[in-house]
């Protein structure tokens, strides 16, 4: 479990030490705590999500950040996103959830899909709900209707956007020629669209 305070103490791992005596420690500290950015990486982790409620009692956590492996560490993260309503949320999904589990997430700053190749229409989905998505290495095959999608999905949300994602290259140069784009076409070029 790594912790990231703004300003101060940029890095702290708890590893060696009894996670209990330092939650009583923590409590004789503080009555409550600022966190800017709380990233949990639950991946071998032997912390329950019992000591997780308990350790982040009386926070106030500007950014929970989850790295995630399983189904069940996906519930954990969703079960502590609702104690904390206001906050901002992140995730990076080193697996695939089901389809209905991912398209049921609040709206994240931040959505990484890291192992697992994400449909066209599944990717439409998420671009609308997320400000920042990653789609990993697996290239999206994405056809000239599905792209021409996810322009205008970009093109008519104001938020500022992060969008990454692999291609096979072979679908984009028949996207780019079905719009008439070819190796002479100029920046200034009007293609129809």
């Amino acid at each position: 479990m790594s912790l990231y305070f703004s300003g101060e103490v940029t890095f702290v791992t708890f590893t060696g030490i009894d996670l209990h005596d330092f939650l009583r420690l923590r409590n004789r500290l503080f009555s409550g705590i600022t966190i800017d950015i709380f990233k949990l990486n639950v991946e071998d982790s032997k912390i329950n999500l019992d000591f997780i409620h308990n350790f982040i009692d009386n926070f106030k956590i500007g950014r929970m950040h989850f790295v995630l492996n399983t189904a069940s560490e996906f519930e954990n993260a969703n079960s502590l996103m609702a104690e904390f309503p206001t906050s901002a949320y992140a995730m990076d999904l080193l697996y695939l959830p089901e389809t209905d589990k991912l398209l049921s997430l609040p709206a994240l700053d931040h959505l990484m899909i890291v192992q697992d190749k994400i449909p066209a229409k599944l990717f439409l989905k998420l671009l609308v709900m997320h400000n920042t998505l990653y789609s990993g290495h697996e290239p999206i095959e994405m056809n000239a209707y599905d792209l021409k999608d996810a322009m205008k999905i970009m093109s008519a949300d104001a938020r500022v956007r992060t969008v990454q994602t692999a291609m096979i290259r072979s679908n984009v140069v028949s996207i780019l020629r079905k719009y008439a784009i070819t190796e002479t076409t100029t920046s200034s070029g009007f293609c129809g669209e």
